[in-house]
């Protein structure tokens, strides 16, 4: 009989890296012999309160951000929702409590606990940072891993409450993987225990897995400079200009038309708000002839289907993330900052490609070891 793994990772919505780094960790994980479900924790708020939000801004000119009724935001996720539906295994659990955890975990029989990749770990971005650390049993028959978990930055954000509730939580884990080089030296210094670093779960994952992916909903081709900038600027938008422009290409994106920031009094449509299928998005990375991202895992696919790229600082978002996933493929020179004017250095980058897809072929030997060795 096949042992049953429970994943915790971030909340599965719209987010096109978060939701792909479940599924690959899934397929592996699969693929190792397991039976594997990712417990989807989940917040809601009725359309009553949603119509009181919507007075108070009318009333009181309160922020510009639109605010959408839940039968629109299923309109606006539609296609992500989709894409999980028929790949991704998940049991959801509506506003999480440590009871309705626990309950969860003895109703679906796991045997392990993983928590999975992104920035699970950082506290800002936790719906609750205790259940990332699975703070909601001390069953002891019940193994509690972390794989590819990020704390985002190479600062250590965590109140001290935080950091010594997670830190005795972090000891109770039979083993811990994290995603960048300084998480293995913030949880030593702040956790006192040790971890290594794997690759994030994408790369685990081959380009022909993706494209396989694309094949299944028949993508048309595009050409040009691929743009999935998530935070825009003037900047930034002169750099992706100059790089068309140099290349005598066009730019192409997979946004959705408006963001649901400052953008109040955009008439409701899915054209106007809807998040492109993440099955497109794969595409433009197998279809770009150059991309320019300031996303972790925009960077990372840019790597997986071996193409030029330039990733521009997201200090925002954590910029360490970017730097010590370069580092691992000596692609350092390829993170910029947005002030960095044009030069034509950003395009005569020579890409060794065969070496980097030797180097992740070794590292996710190393990372699929680091699984299979703590799993069993």
């Amino acid at each position: 009989m096949k042992k049953k793994i429970g994943i915790l990772t971030q909340s599965l919505i719209s987010n096109y890296g978060g939701i792909l780094q479940n599924y690959a960790l899934q397929r592996i994980l699969e693929k190792l012999g397991f039976e594997v479900e990712t417990i989807n924790r989940t917040s809601s708020i009725s359309d009553f309160k949603i119509t009181i939000q919507k007075i108070k801004q009318l009333l009181l000119n309160h922020h510009n951000n639109k605010i959408v009724f839940n039968y629109q935001r299923d309109l606006i996720i539609r296609e992500s929702q989709q894409f999980i539906k028929t790949h991704i295994n998940k049991f959801d659990v509506v506003n999480p409590t440590n009871e309705k955890l626990q309950h969860c975990v003895i109703e679906r029989g796991y045997d392990i606990l993983l928590v999975g990749s992104d920035q699970v770990w950082r506290p800002k971005y936790a719906i609750n940072l205790l259940h990332d650390f699975i703070n909601f049993t001390d069953d002891p028959k019940i193994k509690k891993l972390a794989y590819a978990v990020s704390f985002g930055t190479n600062e250590w954000e965590y109140t001290e409450e935080q950091g010594y509730e997670c830190s005795q939580l972090a000891k109770k884990f039979n083993a811990i993987g994290v995603r960048e080089d300084d998480a293995v030296i913030l949880c030593n210094n702040y956790f006192g225990i040790t971890a290594e670093h794997v690759l994030d779960p994408t790369m685990l994952l081959e380009k022909e897995d993706y494209l396989k992916v694309i094949d299944k909903r028949g993508v048309k081709k595009r050409k040009g400079v691929f743009n999935y900038v998530l935070d825009s600027d003037e900047k930034k938008t002169n750099i992706i200009n100059n790089i068309a422009e140099s290349l005598e290409t066009e730019v192409f994106n997979n946004h959705p038309k408006y963001s649901l920031e400052n953008n109040k009094d955009i008439p409701f449509s899915y054209d106007n708000f809807g998040y492109p299928s993440i099955e497109g998005w794969l595409a433009s990375f197998r279809d770009a002839d150059f991309v320019i991202t300031d996303s972790f895992h925009g960077t990372v696919f840019s790597i997986i289907f071996n193409k030029p790229f330039i990733s521009i600082i997201n200090k925002e978002r954590g910029v360490s993330r970017f730097e010590s996933l370069l580092k691992l493929f000596g692609l350092e020179s390829r993170l910029i900052d947005s002030n960095d004017s044009f030069n034509e250095s950003f395009l005569k980058f020579h890409y060794d490609y065969e070496r980097i897809n030797f180097k992740i072929n070794e590292l996710r030997r190393a990372s699929l070891e680091f699984l299979s060795k703590n799993l069993r």
